[in-house]
């Protein structure tokens, strides 16, 4: 008996490495896939951080892309603008670790719940309030503590989080309806 609960336990691990390790390329890859979009171009990056925590769950969305971020420090250039440690000073980091939370809170949220488009757009948008949170405070800092700009206020947050609401709202819309059809792994 007990032979067949580590057999099974060992099973889950592997599936589990697995299944971290293709979100973690496919967040990798997202951020380089381009959607040409007026009035701002976007990256399919957030469908698959969204996708993670949706399909794996909070601990597994949130270790795939924790990952990402631990390659991309350590220099592999995985992010939009290369890789290393350095990349913590630029403007946009806060994103990312916002999305590593957003994985966590999208998977912690949908867990539970019905699996239905409903629940996992909530979701998502809810992951996305976290995203902008950690962005724009860490996008805030760099930019008037670092930088020592003098920066507006409204102006920052309708460039960096406004401009992007409806566009990320459509990469929400489409992760919870494929996500919604496909089986989960946590």
């Amino acid at each position: 008996m007990q032979e067949t609960k580590n057999m099974v336990k060992k099973k889950f691990d592997t599936k589990a490495v697995v299944m971290c390790s293709l979100f973690s390329a496919l967040v990798c890859v997202g951020a380089f896939i381009k959607v040409p979009l007026p009035p701002v171009p976007f990256t399919m990056q957030w469908f698959f951080v969204a996708m993670a925590g949706l399909v794996l769950g909070s601990n597994l969305g949130f270790t795939s892309v924790a990952v990402y971020l631990v390659l991309g420090l350590i220099g592999l250039p995985v992010f939009t603008q290369g890789g290393g440690i350095s990349y913590i000073f630029k403007p946009t980091f806060g994103y990312l670790v916002g999305f590593a939370v957003a994985a966590f809170v999208i998977g912690k949220l949908s867990e539970n719940k019905e699996k239905s488009f409903k629940n996992y757009f909530i979701a998502n948008m809810i992951g996305l309030v976290f995203v902008y949170t950690l962005g724009f405070i860490h996008l805030y800092f760099v930019s008037t503590v670092i930088a020592g700009k003098t920066v507006a206020l409204f102006n920052l947050l309708k460039g960096a989080v406004i401009i992007f609401i409806p566009t990320d709202t459509l990469s929400a819309i489409l992760s919870a309806k494929v996500a919604s059809r496909l089986p989960k792994i946590n």
